[in-house]
């Protein structure tokens, strides 16, 4: 059995575009305040977490990323050494709101790209599911540049 902090960051799982996903991560739902973030962060590092879980709806968007930036290089680690995903929250869908959000999210976070940018849930607003065109426009993001694909 690998210790924990072998197991975290080495045992992945191949996405579809080619990039490597590890296994392990730390999720932040419900995870509120700069110096809370900061501390759970830190932690997670220490233990070789090399994953991050985030979402718009989440709130902490920039408090993940402030303390990415404040505690990668301190373990010696760059921001390609981690994998950051973060969601499309339902109110953000429909090809028009789905890059604006996602870059909206780049912002707060300050982290340049993402690993993996999915759709949280899809949203029933006015009437109708509000996913049209929120695929294409994610696509057309990674295209772009704005989303990592594959390594």
């Amino acid at each position: 059995m690998l210790p924990l902090a072998a197991s975290c960051s080495t045992l992945t799982v191949l996405l579809n575009s080619g990039t490597r996903m590890p296994l392990l991560g730390m999720g932040t739902f419900r995870l509120q305040g700069a110096e809370l973030v900061s501390q759970c962060v830190e932690a997670a590092l220490a233990h070789g977490y090399r994953s991050f879980d985030t979402a718009a709806v989440y709130g902490n968007e920039a408090a993940i990323g402030q303390a990415l930036g404040a505690l990668l290089p301190l373990h010696g680690l760059a921001r390609s050494d981690v994998f950051l995903t973060t969601k499309l929250g339902p109110r953000d869908q429909g090809k028009a709101e789905a890059e604006a959000a996602c870059l909206r999210s780049l912002e707060q976070l300050a982290c340049g790209y993402l690993d993996l940018y999915l759709i949280h849930w899809y949203a029933w607003l006015r009437g109708q599911w509000c996913r049209r065109g929120t695929g294409w426009q994610m696509h057309v993001a990674m295209v772009g540049g704005t989303l990592q694909e594959g390594d």
